[in-house]
């Protein structure tokens, strides 16, 4: 809540970054769209499913900085 709006948009951009450097490693792994990836909180989720939820929640962050 503190960090500059500046610090925001590069910690936004290197999540960004990783998340797709994630679904790349995901391809290499030949894990496939419903293949089950354990997520630490709700347990085994399709990789599909997975993505969907850190889109989600990215979605949800942003409308708590608005």
């Amino acid at each position: 809540r503190d960090a500059p709006w500046a610090e925001l948009v590069d910690l936004f951009r290197a999540t960004r970054v990783e998340t797709i450097s994630i679904v790349g490693e995901l391809q290499q792994a030949r894990i496939g769209p419903e293949d089950e990836v354990r997520h630490n909180q709700y347990g085994p989720l399709s990789a599909k499913a997975w993505l969907v939820y850190l889109r989600t929640h990215a979605s949800r962050e942003v409308m708590q900085v608005r």
